[in-house]
């Protein structure tokens, strides 16, 4: 098998290996054969159901992970993160002033 396969790419070769169905596989992490089969074409993968995955089939993490494997970090651009933290701010006072409101209107 080569190393180059993506995650889905994986679950289906472990898949086929060991003569299971995407069916299967759904029933053990509770979704359809369609959204497995989607999952087969997909190069991420959910952690919650990696881990399950890694279970059922009997397969270590760092087959579908490799133990070097680094994210890639994305720039943050703090002017535009400041912007969203003022934002939550205003959400909040809004919030904050509708229950006084509606404490008020009692």
């Amino acid at each position: 098998m080569s190393k180059n396969l993506n995650i889905g790419e994986k679950i289906a070769h472990k898949l086929r290996e060991q003569e299971r169905s995407q069916a299967w596989l759904g029933e053990h992490l509770g979704k359809t054969r369609q959204v497995i089969g989607s999952m087969t074409k997909r190069d991420s993968c959910d952690v919650k159901d990696l881990l399950i995955i890694c279970e059922v089939l009997d397969t270590p993490i760092t087959y579908f992970v490799p133990a070097d494997f680094s994210p890639k970090k994305e720039e943050v651009d703090p002017g535009l993160l400041k912007d969203q933290i003022i934002a939550l701010q205003k959400q909040v006072m809004d919030l904050q002033q509708r229950l006084i409101d509606d404490g008020n209107d009692s």
